[in-house]
């Protein structure tokens, strides 16, 4: 990782934070969360999360799909802590395949899809609403060894 590319280019920012802590207040609840890294500079920030999986080369998109609503959770908050116009890119890095992050950019039309979200999720949350994703049994560590969804199974029982 300290080889790469990827770690010249973050290392060359001199405004950065590391694991940076960040509280939002929106309407009657807290939004918090720690950022690896935010890089800081005039009319843009940089969101990095570091990611330790294994992954093979040619499917990183793929993986890092899988953590693309918690780098959305943190570009939503740090445009309302800062300011909402500044530019907005988030990078996902593998460190065993840094060469190759993915990288986004959140404009305004993502904002709103985010907050959607966020507001939809705390909802369901407040109303016991939970919801069981079988499309995150492949990686989720409570599948059995044929990836299927053990707490789907544990629902379907009788009584």
């Amino acid at each position: 990782f300290y080889n790469s590319d990827e770690f010249s280019f973050i290392s060359s920012f001199a405004n950065y934070r590391d694991e940076f802590e960040v509280y939002l207040k929106e309407e009657d609840f807290y939004l918090f969360g720690i950022l690896d890294k935010l890089i800081i500079e005039d009319k843009k920030f940089i969101i990095i999360d570091y990611k330790t999986d294994f992954i093979n080369h040619n499917k990183t998109e793929a993986s890092a799909q899988r953590y693309l609503p918690q780098l959305k959770f943190y570009a939503y908050i740090i445009s309302r802590l800062f300011n909402k116009k500044q530019e907005i890119e988030g990078r996902i890095i593998f460190i065993k395949n840094p060469d190759k992050p993915f990288i986004i950019n959140f404009d305004e039309a993502s904002d709103h899809q985010i907050k959607s979200t966020i507001k939809s999720m705390i909802y369901s949350i407040r109303n016991n609403n939970y919801s069981v994703n079988l499309s995150a049994c492949n990686n989720c560590i409570f599948a059995d060894e044929n990836k299927q969804c053990v707490k789907s199974r544990i629902m379907r029982q009788p009584n």
